[in-house]
């Protein structure tokens, strides 16, 4: 089972399951335009380890509500036509993410998946590693006592960064579990030497100096969405200060396995999309990726950088939509 961890004083004993409200308005004093589809919060257990995700049900927000909460597993939401069950599809966010980098997609896809939303150990409002460890061995042991525990049947996986980098291990030695699988501006293993640039100050005077800094590097990005990252990645200190939610360590002691031997385990048709202004990974390193897979494909976002879900949202939904369509 994974290492044990601890959660630092950063939110209440969380409940197994509550309804959220997403955006009435920001911390930052910036109205959003309110989405009026409640989803839930929820937490579960796994070898120790308290791991969040939202469940964002399905289109019908009453029938989503009652179709989901108050059970410790997710089967299936029942979709509004018909009756008929919707596919899973679980979300998982890269290096010092979390669940709610996928909001925007999620909200374009719940009507057709039951999507999930997690986060990793050592982000959003899951526990911390107690020992600091965190590995790709970890992580794969904390995506599969998630999935046990959530997820009944076959799902669709979307991973960004390092969750596309767990989910290709997951699905490696999963084939049974994972129906489509979607890699975002990752690959097999690092292309690059460890990057540091991505350490932020330990603590913040104030939110508008979290979103100033949040810029700074991230042109592709609309601010719009980095004003959200700014409410949605950092927590109140009790010193009244700011700090990402994230465990400060992740960035330097996330230990990349290098997986490039499992591609061709997988079966599943799958998914490699760059964003045409990343600096992660070269669409030749990517291509090369796709060729070791027995059903790949290789799309390239125009515009977007490593974050495509966040700065070409409706042309990431497309590409992902027209994959999950597609015959390989």
């Amino acid at each position: 089972m994974p290492q044990n961890v601890g959660a630092p004083d950063k939110h209440s004993e969380p409940s197994t399951s509550s309804s959220t409200q997403f955006a009435a308005s920001s911390r930052l004093g910036e109205r959003h335009e309110e989405r009026p589809l409640a989803v839930l919060d929820k937490f579960v257990d796994v070898g120790g380890l308290n791991l969040h995700y939202l469940d964002w049900g399905n289109k019908d927000k009453s029938l989503g509500l009652a179709s989901v909460a108050g059970s410790s597993q997710v089967l299936h939401a029942r979709s509004p036509q018909g009756g008929q069950e919707l596919p899973v599809m679980l979300l998982v966010h890269g290096m010092t993410g979390n669940c709610h980098d996928w909001d925007g997609f999620a909200e374009r896809v719940r009507e057709d998946y039951h999507v999930l939303a997690l986060d990793q150990p050592g982000h959003g409002d899951s526990d911390w590693s107690r020992e600091g460890t965190y590995d790709t061995k970890n992580y794969l042991l904390a995506l599969e006592g998630f999935v046990d525990k959530v997820i009944a049947g076959r799902f669709t996986y979307v991973g960004h960064s390092m969750g596309a980098h767990n989910g290709l291990a997951y699905a490696a030695s999963h084939a049974d579990k994972v129906e489509r699988l979607v890699m975002v501006d990752f690959g097999p293993a690092r292309e690059f030497p460890r990057q540091s640039w991505y350490q932020p100050p330990e603590a913040f005077d104030s939110e508008e100096e979290i979103f100033e800094w949040l810029k700074s590097g991230r042109e592709t990005t609309p601010l719009e969405i980095l004003r959200e990252k700014a409410v949605w990645r950092t927590r109140r200190l009790p010193n009244g200060k700011y700090a990402f939610k994230h465990d400060p360590v992740v960035s330097e002691r996330w230990d990349c396995q290098d997986l490039w031997s499992d591609l061709p385990k997988i079966s599943c048709p799958t998914l490699i999309m760059r964003g045409g202004n990343s600096t992660s990974v070269t669409a030749e390193y990517c291509k090369r990726s796709v060729s070791s897979l027995a059903r790949g494909q290789f799309v390239e976002i125009a515009g977007a950088g490593h974050s495509i879900m966040l700065d070409q949202i409706d042309k990431f939904t497309t590409a992902v939509s027209s994959f999950l369509k597609t015959d390989l």
